[in-house]
């Protein structure tokens, strides 16, 4: 079979941050999907073709601390931090493949990372909570090579068959999905899943399972047994014929480590196995485990999209590990929740050019009802038995805001001919379950909260070079729950795109 050479980057669009993604979370290439949204956003129908990645160059500064959110496998340490990726795509018959590597030098200077608060005693980790939840990689620069958006995939009918690097986003949200986000780097993993959406009788249809393998970092602990966690995942996604404005995606992860895997069967289909009772009473390589050895979460996700009047409006819900029962969950189902709500509307002018309005609202910390019943209350994306958590290397796999994070998002963006201005407002207080269980009641130890406002930049010029430019300032109450620690960071970043 030949191979067609293109010059443009019809075949390949990859997301490597956050600004790509919302550059292009209403692509058509996303019709194609109605509950999972892969980094890799299109591919081309020519049979044969073999394509040269666009070259990209991203260049980030934090003044006074760590700060970067959805840019997949980099980390924004305090100083300059540059990052680039290139790479081909291709495809052969049935078969396409994807080689995006990605490169990132941190300057990473010191900061206080609150090792002196608690009694965790790793200046690396996040002090208030026991998972795998990395705030500084190390105390000197350093160069690191990734995967990045990688793949191979077998496409047969509307079926897909894929080894993978890449980041996924399941769900509607946009700057923070409960389950899969584009957060932390991409995990190695083989998915089987529909292609493109399945039109059926009763509706639109589309689904994906995958099995993975998640690292740890190396600044959690000396332990080698507990170095690598499996995780097993599922989403499907609904739209019916007589409403396609509406869609409805279910999610479910689980993962625990890979020394308490104990067969095939049990581990490779977990995730068909019941929500509500979890595995008790189970001895594995010596172990006694009273509770279950898995770690579960769950969301379901309702999404309104209206392409006629640019306007979409959308709600996540989060449930976290397992009920003990089913009289347990009908007690309260709302135990261990999460939710992330949103919408964006745009506007056209006279003039043909655009505003678009976004806002996203996040929050994560588990219910009040916890506290108040007087029983333990993990965070989400920690758990009793996987004490590394819901992270990949050091990062949260989920949402970016972090355990027990509260947010808001506004995003006011101008369109005209290639070129877009972005005002931007971030709200994020900081691990809430924290602050419910050891500071609330101490009025000298407040929410840690932070306030990021700035602005973003985007052109592309010629056909060939997008250029992206942008400037925050974000204003820290409170850092680590340290009253009255205020701490104003500048980051900036300035990303090219060359495209061949």
């Amino acid at each position: 079979m030949s191979l067609t050479l293109l010059s443009g980057v019809s075949a390949q669009t990859i997301i490597l941050d956050q600004q790509d993604l919302l550059d292009n979370y209403e692509n058509s290439c996303y019709d194609d999907h109605i509950s999972f949204f892969p980094s890799i956003a299109c591919t081309d129908d020519i049979k044969g073709y073999f394509n040269v990645l666009p070259f990209y160059t991203n260049t980030v500064y934090n003044s006074e601390y760590a700060r970067g959110l959805n840019d997949g496998p980099a980390w924004q340490g305090k100083g300059v931090n540059f990052t680039t990726a290139f790479g081909f795509s291709g495809r052969w018959g049935n078969l396409t493949y994807v080689f995006n590597p990605i490169i990132q030098y941190n300057q990473n200077l010191p900061f206080n990372t609150g090792v002196q608060y608690t009694s965790r005693n790793n200046p690396y980790q996040y002090p208030f909570d026991d998972i795998d939840y990395v705030i500084r990689y190390g105390e000197s620069s350093d160069v690191k090579l990734y995967p990045g958006q990688s793949e191979v995939a077998l496409s047969l009918n509307k079926i897909k068959f894929s080894l993978s690097t890449q980041n996924m986003r399941w769900g509607p949200a946009i700057y923070n999905p409960i389950l899969m986000s584009t957060n932390a780097g991409g995990f190695p993993h083989f998915r089987i899943g529909t292609s493109e959406v399945l039109e059926t009788s009763i509706g639109d249809i589309d689904g994906q399972i995958i099995w993975g393998l998640i690292d740890e970092s190396e600044y959690y602990n000396d332990d080698p047994e507990d170095d690598q966690r499996y995780l097993t995942g599922i989403t499907l996604g609904y739209s019916p014929h007589f409403f396609k404005e509406f869609s409805v995606t279910v999610h479910r992860v689980l993962y625990t480590q890979t020394r308490y895997l104990t067969g095939f069967f049990d581990n490779g289909l977990a995730v068909f196995s019941g929500v509500i009772s979890p595995d008790k009473g189970k001895t594995i390589n010596g172990r006694y485990f009273a509770n279950d050895v898995y770690d579960q979460m769950m969301t379901l996700s309702l999404k309104y999209l209206n392409t006629d009047d640019r306007f979409s409006l959308y709600w996540e819900w989060g449930w976290g590990d397992f009920a003990a029962g089913i009289s347990n969950f009908l007690e309260h189902p709302d135990d261990y929740g999460a939710f992330t709500i949103g919408f964006w509307k745009e506007f056209t002018l006279s003039n043909d050019n655009r505003f678009r309005l976004l806002f996203e609202h996040s929050a994560l910390a588990a219910w009040d009802l916890r506290y108040t019943a007087g029983y333990g209350a993990p965070s989400f994306y920690t758990h009793g038995v996987n004490k590394q958590g819901y992270t990949k290397n050091g990062q949260i796999i989920g949402a970016s805001i972090g355990p027990g994070g509260n947010s808001d998002e506004i995003r006011l963006t101008y369109f005209w001919e290639e070129t877009s201005l972005s005002l931007e407002y971030q709200r994020t207080r900081f691990n809430d379950d924290y602050f419910l269980t050891q500071v609330a009641g101490d009025q000298k130890r407040p929410f840690d909260l932070e306030h990021h406002v700035g602005f973003q930049y985007t052109s592309k010029q010629f056909n060939k070079l997008t250029f992206n430019a942008a400037f925050f300032t974000g204003i820290r109450n409170n850092y680590l729950y340290q009253d009255p620690i205020l701490k104003v960071n500048i980051h900036s970043k300035v990303a090219f795109r060359y495209h061949f």
